[in-house]
């Protein structure tokens, strides 16, 4: 998966935040991400505070197999073990928004100062839920995020019709466009009838 097909590369050494409305497909994107640096040979770790048979299920759904390389950790439910648990090439956090629920401003740019300290030994992705949090947390994350994927989602009588849009990623010109894709049992599928870039 990389920019040329609409699904952009992760780079290296960075936080990455991925957002859209509440909804599962940004946890199908992260386990797919999981999965490729996993299978290529990187040390990941996904971070939830549900459980892992959740986890499962999207795998299952999507036919993703988790190589030996990744680490699925469920039931972490605490900031402090949620940073604790961040190591490897890739850390992947789901459900980001929720351990910051009730916080500060302050604490939440603590957390993410933190992050991108960490992020000198890995790639970190933070997945949230649009609207969760106050707007000016939001902003603070999209601003000091070094790349942004949102899922959108717009309806066309009784169709779904769903777009990535990345307006920042670091090493990249910001995309022009939305691009196209489905969700199958494959996962993410772009629609790769236009060319985008």
């Amino acid at each position: 998966m990389d920019i040329a097909m609409g699904l952009p590369a992760l780079p290296e050494r960075s936080v990455i935040l991925v957002e859209e409305e509440t909804g599962s497909i940004k946890t199908i994107f992260a386990l797919m991400k999981a999965a490729e640096a996993s299978g290529a040979g990187k040390k990941v770790r996904y971070i939830t505070p549900g459980g892992v048979d959740d986890l499962q299920a999207y795998l299952d759904a999507c036919h993703l197999t988790i190589p030996d390389g990744c680490e699925l950790i469920g039931g972490i439910t605490e900031r402090r073990d949620m940073v604790m648990e961040c190591v490897g090439d890739l850390c992947i956090i789901d459900r980001f928004g929720t351990f910051f629920f009730d916080s500060s401003l302050t604490e939440l740019k603590i957390a993410l100062d933190l992050f991108t300290e960490m992020s000198a030994n890995g790639t970190i992705v933070l997945l949230i839920d649009r609207g969760l949090l106050p707007s000016r947390h939001e902003q603070m994350m999209r601003a000091m995020a070094d790349g942004i994927i949102q899922f959108i989602a717009t309806f066309e009588g009784n169709r779904v019709k769903r777009f990535i849009y990345v307006p920042k990623m670091r090493g990249r010109i910001p995309a022009d466009r939305m691009v196209a894709f489905d969700l199958t049992d494959e996962g993410i599928l772009v629609d790769t009838r236009e060319r985008h870039g």
